[in-house]
């Protein structure tokens, strides 16, 4: 039940108000962008010269791709990508030197457009519309960002895209640049912008943003270089519209100890900007925990250590390899990653484990992180048949997928804020979507999983997946998946639907079969952990389902994560599962 009056010191960091002082005033220039675009110049269905016409479709993107259109651009020096990010397509014309990663510094116009989705071709009308545009990116080898939005997003997801695509190209972003013809045609002055300043090279406010506006290659701009980023994470979207859920009651989150023990992690990220912070190094060292960042092939890694274990050699500790973004591209980046998962990082303090950051934005670029944990083992006490990772949403398919991909070195996984099954290919949210050829490969070793989720993940309903015309039979079939890829024995369709009417009410509101189940509390909050047995008896698969939460890491998931995966090590001679406890 909700009580209101449950207080605590920092109760205010739920308050949207609190974090104005975190947002980039570029954000409302964005905003005016959009608006203009929805009202003025927003693609609508059925409207351009491929109406009628079909394509290769794109799930992610609901779209069509022309693969002609494709090979035009790429004759002209060009690579083309195109992907999604929390409801906002994004497209970029991308110069070779830049996607070989030859090219560190380019220059990045950034354009925003309005389209009605609906309508398949709306990317390829929006792409030809800017052809002009496209071909100033391939004749002086700039690259040319197309974010496309269905309304004004309020959530700043553009700025999601823009640090994404920088991740993915390991790209500086000294020179970003955002078009502003919207203004231009309809003759707004971007100083008229409620909210909106523009601070110039000196950090100072400019008293006339509109004399800043300059021209490239005929395209009006504004220079928003080491000006649009936020300083606040995606945990702060537990106050996102879009992040609601019928099963996440946000009053009862806040006022509660799982609110109180998020708040002490958001509290981390208000105070403190940047990783270079001494204050927020300070803020670490004096719970005697070493925080340090590292280079290896030019990304950023952040190591946690207790400070009593260095230059320890007889001992070792475990190392919990925690997939969360840290580049160079974003100083806050790190601060927001430690506050994440703070609790991890108070395990490492308290002499349990040593915690170790990154993430990329692929599959191979991530392969990365375990020459990482190989070099960080030749610095800190590191066990390395005791290593571990872990990740949330995106990041917790690329900790599942790495796992898998060095089972004979990684102990366990815990994949947190995903889908209890392995959705197929067309109904995954992953960035990689898992074949069957992968399941199968997978089910030839053992790896121990504890994937940790809730009972509110944005945009799932019934079994937690997608409606389709199937009663959601598409989340029975990942579930089978998953039985598969753990090496359990399965279940048909009709069993796993069956759980929904099962007379023990623990299983009914879990909603997948499991050998084992039991409720436990975490921060005075309830978790279901069911747990599959594989055809060798062990229970080597576990599923934790949170109540009252939604699709952000809360502080319970590093503890129950941890209480199962410290539980096994790695022979590194044969690759089997060792069972400590």
């Amino acid at each position: 039940m909700l009580n209101q009056e449950y207080r605590y010191e920092n109760l205010s960091m739920f308050d949207p108000q609190s974090w104005t002082s975190h947002l980039s005033p570029i954000r409302y220039l964005f905003h005016k962008i959009e608006e203009i675009n929805h009202e003025r110049f927003r693609f609508e269905a059925g409207v351009g010269p491929y109406t009628g016409k079909s394509g290769e479709y794109n799930a992610k993107t609901l779209s069509y791709f022309y693969p002609e259109y494709i090979r035009r651009w790429e004759e002209r020096g060009l690579v083309f990508h195109s992907t999604e990010m929390g409801g906002v397509c994004w497209t970029a014309m991308i110069p070779r030197a830049v996607y070989e990663k030859k090219e560190r510094s380019p220059k990045l116009l950034v354009v925003l457009s309005d389209a009605d989705m609906s309508d398949p071709n709306w990317s390829i009308h929006v792409l030809t519309a800017h052809d002009s545009t496209t071909e100033m990116a391939a004749e002086h080898g700039f690259v040319a960002l197309y974010i496309t939005v269905g309304d004004v997003n309020r959530n700043d997801t553009p700025f999601g895209v823009m640090q994404e695509f920088s991740v993915i190209y390991n790209i500086r972003m000294d020179g970003v640049l955002l078009d502003v013809t919207a203004l231009k045609e309809t003759r707004t002055n971007p100083g008229d912008i409620p909210g909106f300043v523009y601070l110039g090279d000196d950090g100072k406010p400019v008293a006339d943003p509109h004399a800043c506006i300059r021209d490239f290659y005929g395209v009006p701009v504004l220079d928003i270089s080491h000006r649009w980023q936020n300083r606040l994470s995606g945990v702060m979207e537990v106050n996102a519209p879009w992040i609601q859920h019928p099963k996440f009651d946000r009053e009862r989150f806040i006022h509660s100890r799982q609110g109180e023990a998020l708040a002490e992690n958001l509290r981390i990220e208000y105070d403190y900007d940047s990783f270079d912070d001494p204050a927020f190094l300070a803020h670490w060292e004096e719970m005697g925990l070493e925080v340090k960042s590292h280079d290896f092939e030019d990304y950023q890694w952040i190591s946690c250590a207790p400070k009593s274990w260095l230059g320890q050699r007889e001992e070792k500790l475990p190392a919990v390899l925690i997939f969360q973004e840290v580049t160079y591209q974003d100083p806050h980046q790190p601060v927001a990653a430690l506050a994440a998962y703070r609790q991890y990082a108070e395990l490492a303090a308290s002499g349990e484990l040593i915690a170790l950051f990154f993430a990329l934005e692929s599959v191979k670029d991530n392969d990365r992180f375990y020459d990482i944990v190989v070099e960080a083992a030749r610095e800190y006490p590191i066990d390395l048949s005791r290593v571990y990772a872990t990740g949330q949403s995106h990041n917790g398919y690329f900790a599942d997928e790495f796992a898998h991909r060095f089972h004979n070195k990684i102990a366990a996984v815990a994949p947190l804020g995903n889908h209890p099954g392995i959705p197929e290919p067309a109904w995954t949210t992953s960035p990689n979507p898992i074949t069957d050829e992968m399941i199968e490969d997978w089910a030839t070793h053992d790896m121990p999983t504890v994937l940790v989720t809730s009972f509110a993940e944005s945009r799932n309903q019934g079994l937690h997946c997608r409606q389709d015309d199937e009663l959601f039979s598409s989340a029975a079939r990942a579930y089978q998946r998953r039985q598969r890829a753990q090496g359990c024995p399965g279940n048909t369709v009709e069993e796993i639907l069956a759980v929904l009417q099962d007379p023990n009410p623990i299983r009914r509101e879990m909603g997948y079969p499991v050998d084992d189940i039991w409720v436990e509390f975490h921060d005075g909050a309830p978790a279901y952990v069911g747990e599959l047995k594989n055809r060798e008896g062990k229970a080597h698969f576990r599923l934790v389902m949170l109540k009252n939460q939604s699709h952000f890491i809360s502080a319970q998931m590093p503890a129950v994560s941890w209480e199962y995966l410290h539980r096994f090590a790695r022979d590194l001679d044969t690759g089997k599962t060792i069972e400590l406890y």
